[in-house]
């Protein structure tokens, strides 16, 4: 059955105004109408339903215990790497023989191994919905309504059961790391610590799950939406400002994430976890590379970069422009994750001209033919963009790769000749530059040939 949770809602404060909700001081809910839910000074919930929470000076959750965390009957300890859970031990399970262990891949839960058994998850855009075992056999298959209650199975042992949280056996409610989310109401139970913003009216409401926008954005952190189709806006692309930063053990003023003004030490517990990197010379504001605005982002387990503001889909009056937009953008990405990455350029039937998402090649080389499968309809190839990533060992990176700087490959030059198409390059070095293989020569936009050891002509 769908659900049916019906609500009073406050207009001035944005709570729950039924007779049985009740908020402390600082608008946290103290009873869920099924738990008693508690809190300790820093708004983190430290008890529900008789189990105690235990944590860490980071903000996790470190363990959970009944009916307390001093004389425990029943507990588990959880260890983490950033803001995932890798392990955790219950009831006084030894150091060498964890209850469960997590392999992740980026932040994507991968697989759980549980004494013997050994369980692979397997996600869409926004929680797991099957999982198998090692013979590929299907072992369940999870399905929610938007806000996570449960649809089916109508039993589910697994308790990661919506986006990346953890439901709690003992108040089916999830942690969400900084709060906690109460699923059958579709909200959170304590505000936002980041505070709204005029900008997105949804944002002033800080109980809310996700701007009310659970089918396409997730909060992994309890903090701030996030969009999961975003390449540099998902699970661990948190961008932090801290300015004024102390090296002798003092504090930071003036800190932000993702442009939301925020408590230093939230910020700073963030980026403890992994899960935000700090915008380049603590500048998140717009910037202008090349003559295109770009603004701090960063992908999951990627270092962050400047990104720019023209993604793909933009569209250019000339091929030329898309060419540079593409290959700028590439090289975002490469600062970002230290490959390669690369793709093409198109023409349109309305005389516009635009370039494709891209792929990710390895670290010294990239095929942007691969991105032919993301050509919108009616549209052709007109050009080839891409990026030199930071670790390339194989030649200057500053430069066109031509045929003999690697075995095995024509080089850009070679793709470019092969296909007839002219073929951008974003540098490390900040040089932006294109190839024309016909007449067999290269347009500077940023920087010039010098110091890099090219030997093709400069475009008159």
């Amino acid at each position: 059955t769908c659900p049916t949770s019906s609500l009073s809602i406050s207009a001035t404060t944005n709570r729950i105004t039924d007779s049985w909700a009740v908020y402390d001081s600082n608008g946290n809910m103290t009873n869920d109408g099924a738990n008693s839910l508690g809190y300790d000074a820093e708004n983190h919930m430290v008890s529900a339903a008789g189990w105690s929470y235990a944590i860490d000076g980071g903000g996790l959750r470190a363990r959970k215990c009944t009916p307390n965390c001093s004389s425990p009957t029943s507990n588990t300890i959880y260890v983490f790497s950033g803001a995932k859970v890798i392990a955790e031990y219950d009831n006084g399970a030894v150091v060498g023989s964890p209850s469960m262990e997590y392999i992740y891949l980026g932040g994507r839960l991968l697989a759980k191994f549980e004494g013997s058994t050994t369980t692979y998850y397997h996600q869409d855009h926004l929680s797991n919905r099957v999982t198998t075992n090692t013979s590929g056999s299907i072992v369940a298959q999870n399905g929610h309504f938007p806000f996570g209650e449960n649809w089916f199975p109508t039993t589910n042992p697994d308790k990661l059961k919506f986006t990346s949280y953890e439901r709690d056996g003992e108040s089916s409610n999830d942690y969400a790391i900084a709060r906690s989310h109460i699923n059958r109401f579709g909200r959170f139970s304590s505000p936002d610590p980041m505070e709204g913003s005029i900008v997105n009216p949804q944002s002033l409401n800080r109980y809310a799950y996700v701007l009310n926008n659970p089918s396409n954005l997730t909060d992994p952190l309890g903090l701030d939406p996030c969009d999961n189709q975003d390449r540099f806006r998902s699970e661990s692309a948190y961008i932090a400002y801290c300015e004024g930063i102390s090296h002798g053990g003092g504090g930071i003023t003036g800190c932000t994430l993702d442009g939301v003004a925020v408590p230093c030490d939230m910020a700073n517990r963030v980026l403890s976890q992994g899960a935000a990197v700090r915008c380049g010379n603590n500048d998140c504001g717009a910037q202008n590379d090349n003559g295109h605005w770009c603004f701090w982002g960063a992908s999951p387990n990627g270092t962050g970069a400047c990104i720019p503001t023209e993604r793909p889909g933009t569209t250019f009056a000339d091929n030329e422009a898309a060419l540079a937009a593409g290959a700028l953008w590439a090289q975002a990405e490469s600062i970002d994750t230290g490959y390669e990455h690369c793709g093409l350029t198109y023409g349109t039937t309305t005389a516009q001209y635009s370039f494709t998402s891209s792929v990710e090649g390895d670290s010294n080389s990239c095929s942007p033919g691969i991105a032919i499968y993301s050509l919108p309809s009616n549209a052709w190839p007109t050009g080839g963009y891409h990026g030199h990533g930071r670790n390339d060992p194989s030649y200057n990176s500053e430069r066109f790769s031509v045929p003999g700087d690697y075995p095995g490959s024509n080089g850009d030059t070679g793709w470019a000749s092969i296909n007839n198409l002219p073929f951008s390059l974003a540098t490390p070095g900040g040089r932006l530059m294109i190839y024309f293989p016909s007449p067999n020569c290269q347009k500077f936009l940023a920087g010039s040939p010098a110091g890099t050891g090219t030997t093709i002509p400069v475009c008159p």
